[in-house]
């Protein structure tokens, strides 16, 4: 287990393909507690983690069980952008109450409970992959499992995508306290395989509370397929059994109206700091030229395809217009140090660090006076556009 212990801590790879940090604990160990690869240690602030992957390798199929967490974060504020968690047991697990944390273009994949915990966290545009529960297949899935408080706002997740391996799967099982969780413009994609949310324990969440007096605020809007067919049924009233009180019920709606499905917004779930978080998953847009680098801003330089330093923009003239016209990609790092597409790309895309197309630039001596070129235009020493 790896501990992130201090305030503001950004960690950035490659590319999730290309940067993976990973443990693999004996499935002896297994436990929601001892076998994390990262922990972000109790009240820590403002962690960020972009392009990388982060997998626990415990040989979950060996005994088809084992709790072994991927990221356990017991911070707040975390940002996680194109990160991808590998598990399949408790791969997420949120563990502070209170706290606030978000999720951007990233991907989870589990089995049982796979993203459980407390605290306040907004999930946009992730996937969410459910892995085989048996290795010999059948059984199935749960995505959640919360737990926290009636004061946090749980689990939201906005326009994310389902796919699944296992026959069935469960939205969310109601763990403890007052567990809350809203899906809100779900993709179902069958790429992987064909599933329902539908068996005798699931009634598109799980009816069985986890334990005493877990009555859950469950809800699900607009789940659909990609050519827009609607999977959401016009209502979907479950009666959830407590087991540990008597076989207590409780009938609750999990069809939430348009109206109250617009409600639960990111500001809604992360407060005041909605704002912060969003600006800080923002990739920069790389200037086009050279001689528009910020001056002070922070640039990647790649030569031919490796990586070659990173710079404050003001340096790159310098430091990079060579004589021999070595092909140069060059990214801008937002504020948090994630780095964005290469100049010219569009900032929407998934980010890609091995695919970009380069930047020429040459340094020619013409009338005993330093000319450089990048991109066909023509500056002086001074990185100033020649008329």
């Amino acid at each position: 287990m790896t501990q992130i212990s201090k305030n503001n801590i950004a960690i950035i790879g490659q590319s999730m393909e290309k940067t993976i940090i990973k443990n693999a604990p004996d499935a002896s160990t297994e436990s929601i507690d001892k076998t994390a690869t990262i922990k972000i240690a109790k009240n820590v602030q403002n962690t960020y983690l972009q392009d990388l992957t982060i997998q626990n390798a415990l040989d979950y199929y060996k005994n088809d069980n084992g709790r072994a967490v991927a990221l356990w974060d017991q911070g707040t504020k975390t940002v996680c952008k194109n990160v991808r968690l590998l598990s399949y047991q408790d791969t997420y697990y949120s563990n502070l109450q209170g706290a606030v944390k978000y999720f951007e273009d990233c991907e989870i994949h589990g089995t049982v409970d796979f993203i459980c915990g407390d605290g306040s966290v907004y999930f946009k545009n992730n996937l969410l992959y459910c892995e085989k529960r048996k290795a010999a297949g059948g059984g199935s899935d749960a995505l959640t499992a919360n737990n926290g408080p009636a004061t946090d706002k749980g689990y939201v997740f906005e326009g994310c995508t389902v796919k699944s391996e296992c026959p069935t799967v469960s939205f969310g099982r109601a763990w403890n306290n007052t567990p809350s969780v809203a899906f809100l413009n779900t993709l179902v994609d069958y790429s992987a395989g064909e599933f329902g949310f539908e068996s005798s324990d699931i009634q598109r969440w799980t009816k069985k509370l986890m334990n005493q007096n877990a009555w859950p605020q469950f809800g699900e809007y607009n789940t659909h397929l990609a050519d827009g067919t609607v999977l959401t049924p016009a209502t979907n009233v479950v009666t959830f059994v407590d087991e540990k009180s008597g076989n207590a019920t409780k009938d609750i709606e999990t069809v939430l109206s348009a109206d109250s499905a617009a409600k639960i917004t990111m500001a809604y779930t992360l407060g005041e700091w909605s704002a912060t978080a969003a600006a800080d998953a923002t990739q920069a847009v790389c200037e086009e030229t050279a001689a528009e680098f910020e001056p002070n801003g922070i640039y990647m330089v790649e030569a031919d395809g490796v990586f070659a330093a990173i710079i404050r923009g003001s340096e790159f003239m310098d430091r990079f217009a060579l004589y021999d016209g070595v092909n140069y990609t060059v990214r801008k790092a937002n504020a948090r140090g994630g780095f964005g597409k290469k100049a010219g790309e569009d900032p929407h895309e998934a980010i890609d660090n091995t695919s970009a197309e380069s930047v020429k630039v040459q340094k020619i001596i013409r009338n005993g006076q330093l000319i450089i070129i990048q991109n066909g235009v023509e500056y002086n020493a001074q990185g100033v556009i020649i008329k």
